[in-house]
C-alpha cells in the first residue's frame, strides 16, 4: 500500500533532461509512481529540458529516471516551495546518480506526522538544496540501504521539536545538521558511516553504532553513544549544568574537547578526549576514559565517582576535583594552574602538585607524590588520613597544612599521612612551612597542661636535614603554653608532632633516650612562632 501525500502548496520542479518541452507537466496519479513512466504523466509523456512539473497529493518514486543522470532544480529558489512528505528518492536498484536542487535552493518537507527519504540504489544521491522539516512533533526518517555510493545532504534542518532518524548500512553524509526546541532529536543507527561538519541545537543526540564523524557539536542537552563502532567529533558544547553525555557499549569515541556538559557517564568502550571543561560530575563505571586536561569553571567542583574501568587523567588544570568510589584513576596526575585535587578515591600513578595548587583528601595514591615550590599538601577532609604507596617529596617553598579537631590525640581527630609498603622515604628539599591549625581546640583546657604527641607521618624514613627544613607556623589565633617539635622515631619510622607543656622538658627527655628510643627533632617555642593569617 502506498502512502498518500498532502501538499501544503504546489511543488514546481524544472528539469535539465535530454528532451525539450516548454510546457507544464502534471503528475497524473494520486499514488506512488515512477518518474520515468509515462503513466505517471499521462498523455503528455515524461518531462524534459525546460519543463515545469506540478505535483499535488502524491508520493514520488524516481528510481527509474529517463536518462543516465539528472539534475532536479527546485523552482523558484526563493521563497522556498512546500513539498509533500514521504518523498522516496532512488528507492529501487537504480545506478543513476541524482542531484536534488542547487546551492541556495530549499526543499521543505511538510504535511503530516512523518516524512521519509530512502535510498536502495548504488548511485550517489545528493541534496544540494537545503532540506527543512516544517511544523512540530514531526519525524523525518532517512534510510540508506546500499553500501555502494552515498546519500548526501548539504544542509538538513529538522526544525522545532522534531525528530530525525537515520538508519544506514551505507554512507550518509550531512554537511550541516540543525534543529531547535527542547524536544528535537536525531538518532543514527545501523552499521554504516556518516560524516558531518557540524551539529547544532539538537536537544537529544543518539548514536547507536556505525562509524560517525560528527564534526563540531553545540547546543546539545543529552548525547548518548552506545553499541559498537566509532564516534568522533572535534568539539562538543552542551547547554549547561543539566546537560548529560553518556558513553556505553563496546565502541570507541574521541574528541578535542567537551564543554558545558554537567554530567558525563562512561560505562564501556574506549573514550579519549583532549579536554573536559566545566563538568560537575564524572561517573566512571566501566570501559576506559582518557582525558588530557580536566578543567572546572569558576569556583565549581568536578566530582569523579570511579566504580569500575581503567581511566586516565593526565592533568587537572583549573578548579577543584574530588575523587570518590572504589575504582581507580590508573594514571599519574599533574595538578596545575591553582587547581586542587581531593576526595577519597584511588590514584594508580604518581601525583605532582605544581605551584599554586593543592593536594588534599583521604585518597590512596599508589605512586610517588611531589609537592613543588609554591604548592600545598593538605591531607585529610577536616581531618582525615591519606595513604601513599610511594615516596613523598617537598620542594623548598612548599607548604604542609595540618589540622587537629579539638583537644584530642585520637587518630580520627587529626590529619595523617600513612605510607604503605616498605622502604618509603620523605624528603624536604629546602625550607618549607608546616602550618598547624588547632581548629576547635581550647588552649585553656587542662588537656594542654600535659605533654602530647600526634603521629602525622607513619611508616616512612626521614633524615635530619629534612626535619630541619620543616618550619612550624601556627594558623590558629592564640597558642598553648609550651613547645612544638617534629620528632622522628627511627624504630617505628614515625614522624610525630610533639607538644611539650611548660616547663619545657629537658633535652634527654625530648629525644626519648630515657626510653631507649633513637630519634631526632626540630623544636619551636610557641610564643615565638604564632602566625596570624
Amino acid at each position: 500500500m502506498t502512502t498518500r501525500i498532502t501538499l501544503s502548496l504546489i511543488l514546481l520542479i524544472a528539469l535539465n533532461l535530454n528532451v525539450g518541452y516548454a510546457q507544464t507537466f502534471t503528475w497524473s496519479v494520486n499514488e506512488s509512481g515512477a518518474w520515468g513512466s509515462e503513466a505517471s504523466w499521462g498523455a503528455q509523456g515524461t518531462p524534459g529540458v525546460g519543463a515545469t512539473v506540478q505535483f499535488s497529493d502524491v508520493s514520488i518514486d524516481i528510481s527509474t529516471p529517463p536518462v543516465a543522470a539528472a539534475l532536479i532544480n527546485l523552482s523558484p529558489p526563493q521563497p522556498p516551495t512546500q513539498v509533500a512528505r514521504n518523498v522516496n528518492f532512488l528507492s529501487g536498484n537504480s545506478t543513476t546518480a541524482f542531484t536534488i536542487g542547487t546551492t541556495g535552493q530549499t526543499l521543505n518537507l511538510d504535511g503530516g506526522t512523518s516524512s521519509s527519504i530512502s535510498r536502495n540504489g548504488s548511485a550517489n544521491s545528493t541534496f544540494s538544496a537545503s532540506v527543512n522539516l516544517l511544523g512540530t512533533g514531526k519525524t523525518l526518517a532517512i534510510a540508506n540501504a546500499n553500501t555502494t555510493g552515498r546519500l548526501a545532504f548539504s544542509s538538513l534542518n529538522i526544525g522545532d521539536s522534531n525528530a530525525l532518524t537515520i538508519s544506514n548500512v551505507g554512507t550518509t553524509n550531512i554537511t550541516s545538521l540543525s534543529g531547535s526546541g527542547a524536544s528535537s532529536s536525531a538518532t543514527f543507527s545501523g552499521s554504516g558511516s556518516s560524516t558531518l561538519s557540524n551539529i547544532s541545537s539538537i536537544a537529544t543526540l543518539n548514536i547507536q553504532g556505525g562509524s560517525r564523524s560528527l564534526g563540531s557539536i553545540s547546543g546539545v542537552n543529552s548525547m548518548t553513544v552506545a553499541g559498537s563502532g566509532s564516534t568522533n567529533f572535534s568539539t562538543m558544547t552542551g547547554t549547561g549544568a543539566a546537560a548529560v553525555a553518556t558513553f556505553n557499549g563496546t565502541g570507541s569515541s574521541s574528541g578535542t574537547s567537551i564543554s558545558n556538559v554537567g554530567t558525563i557517564n562512561v560505562d564501556g568502550g574506549i573514550r579519549t578526549f583532549g579536554t573536559i571543561n566545566g563538568a560537575s560530575t564524572l561517573n566512571l563505571s566501566g570501559g576506559s576514559l582518557t582525558i588530557n586536561s580536566l578543567n572546572t569553571t569558576g569556583t565549581n567542583t568536578t566530582n569523579i565517582n570511579v566504580t569500575g574501568g581503567n581511566h586516565t587523567i593526565t592533568s587537572v588544570n583549573r578548579g577543584a576535583v574530588n575523587l570518590s568510589g572504589t575504582g581507580s584513576i590508573a594514571s599519574s596526575i599533574a595538578v596545575s594552574n591553582n587547581s586542587s585535587l581531593g576526595g577519597a578515591g584511588v590514584i594508580g600513578g604518581n601525583v605532582t602538585v605544581n605551584s599554586g595548587s593543592i593536594l588534599s583528601g583521604t585518597s590512596t595514591i599508589n605512586g610517588n607524590v611531589s609537592i613543588q615550590t609554591g604548592a600545598t599538601h593538605s591531607p585529610g577532609n577536616s581531618p582525615g588520613t591519606q595513604t601513599i604507596a610511594g615516596n613523598l617529596t617537598y620542594q623548598a617553598g612548599s607548604t604542609f597544612v595540618w589540622e587537629l579537631n579539638g583537644n584530642s590525640i585520637n587518630n580520627s581527630d587529626f590529619d595523617r599521612v600513612v605510607f604503605s609498603g616498605t622502604g618509603r622515604s620523605m624528603t624536604v628539599g629546602g625550607a618549607m612551612n608546616t602550618r598547624l591549625n588547632f581548629v576547635g581546640s581550647n588552649f585553656n583546657d587542662a588537656f594542654w597542661t600535659d605533654n602530647r604527641s600526634w603521629t602525622v607521618f607513619s611508616n616512612v624514613d626521614v633524615d635530619q636535614a629534612s626535619i630541619d627544613n620543616m618550619n612550624i607556623v601556627i594558623d590558629t589565633p592564640g597558642a598553648p603554653n609550651g613547645t612544638l617539635a617534629w620528632v622522628f622515631n627511627s624504630n617505628n619510622k614515625n614522624l610525630s608532632l610533639q607538644f611539650s607543656a611548660v616547663p619545657e622538658p629537658g633535652t634527654m627527655a625530648l629525644l626519648g633516650l630515657a626510653t631507649g628510643v633513637v630519634g631526632f627533632a626540630k623544636r619551636r617555642r610557641l610564643k615565638a612562632l604564632v602566625a596570624r593569617t
